[in-house]
């Protein structure tokens, strides 16, 4: 089963505007648009010869656009094509928020009870590109969930690569490897969260009553004036998460590290949770000075370990939408940071 929501991969460029510049590429590909194009001598074409390949284009979206009523269209999609049977499911997508959607998939959708593979793909480039990638990524992704049935997991395919749902983020917007996992420690099959059972049950929806949950990211010299904006509560702000983009591996100058403490003082109803900017490595309770990731955590104020803030807000999205309080989300990225202490401490 391939699922199309558009992306670079089915976009080309678009009629110049009458002043001579152009509108720029947008989504104009549909699904079998994009089959026929695969290259003829990757080894899945000679496979799907025996195979029956479905495809449904769910929308046309630049993924910059996604909405909470899209991440809904495409779980029930996948679920959709569970229960009728697939082997395996492609779902193409933008880069933008690809590693979101991923995620989600992930943690709601019953893979392993059918034990199904599904892996998710784009392009950096578009379809009328001069080297266009597209082609040679979805060949990729079906030959991945056409020969892996026991991945019955969320993969990110993309640049030959097979990085796992968990921990994937862009790294770039111009180059063909624009994917990467945060930590080679994720592909150890270590539960990124050790508490929740998964997938959530019953489905969750994202775009009923969908929860607001801020990302705040921090610098040097930050007095936490922004972050004490977005994360007070009021009627025109019914912020119920925020996910705080640290320094380094999880760090925060010492102003707006206190500004955090004083907000979950005074709005417990507010769940909160830090991760990094920094794109890969591990975030961590090392450094002890005021505002580092071990005061941070003395606080009680929980890391994430292994996910960016993306998919930290998806998750967070995930566990609101499926009746966690927000002291109950906090301990569950808590759990996930002990976990990722112990695996760390056993491999070295």
């Amino acid at each position: 089963m391939v699922l199309t929501t558009g992306g670079t991969i089915s976009s080309t460029a678009s009629t110049p505007l009458p002043t001579g510049t152009s509108s720029g590429i947008r989504p104009a590909l549909r699904g079998h648009d994009l089959l026929r194009a695969l290259p003829a001598d990757h080894p899945v074409v000679h496979a799907l010869s025996d195979a029956v390949i479905e495809v449904v284009d769910i929308y046309q979206k630049d993924s910059s656009q996604l909405q909470p009523a899209d991440v809904d269209a495409v779980t029930a999609a996948v679920v959709a094509a569970l229960r009728n049977g697939a082997s395996g499911i492609v779902v193409v997508h933008g880069t933008d928020t690809l590693e979101s959607m991923a995620l989600w998939l992930q943690m709601v959708c019953p893979l392993g009870d059918y034990r199904c593979p599904l892996a998710v793909t784009g392009a950096s480039f578009p379809a009328d590109s001069v080297n266009p990638d597209g082609p040679q990524n979805l060949a990729d992704a079906l030959h991945f969930v056409l020969r892996d049935d026991s991945a019955a997991a969320v993969h990110v395919v993309f640049a030959g690569r097979v990085l796992p749902a968990w921990g994937v983020v862009k790294i770039a917007t111009d180059q063909q490897e624009a994917f990467a996992s945060v930590s080679p420690e994720i592909g150890l099959q270590m539960p990124v969260l050790p508490t929740v059972t998964l997938p959530l049950r019953p489905t969750p929806l994202l775009a009923a009553d969908t929860p607001l949950v801020r990302i705040v990211t921090s610098d040097f010299g930050d007095d936490g004036s922004l972050l004490r904006f977005a994360a007070t509560p009021s009627p025109d702000n019914p912020v119920r998460a925020v996910v705080v983009e640290a320094l380094g591996s999880g760090n925060l100058p010492v102003a707006a590290a206190r500004t955090l403490c004083q907000l979950r003082a005074a709005h417990p109803e507010v769940a909160v949770v830090v991760t990094t900017r920094v794109p890969l490595g591990k975030v961590e309770a090392v450094y002890g000075c005021p505002g580092g990731g071990a005061d941070l955590a003395a606080a009680q104020i929980p890391l994430c370990p292994y996910l960016r803030a993306p998919q930290c807000r998806m998750v967070v999205l995930a566990l609101l939408q499926a009746g966690y309080a927000a002291a109950e989300i906090e301990q569950v990225f808590r759990a996930a940071a002990q976990c990722a202490n112990v695996h760390s401490s056993v491999r070295r």
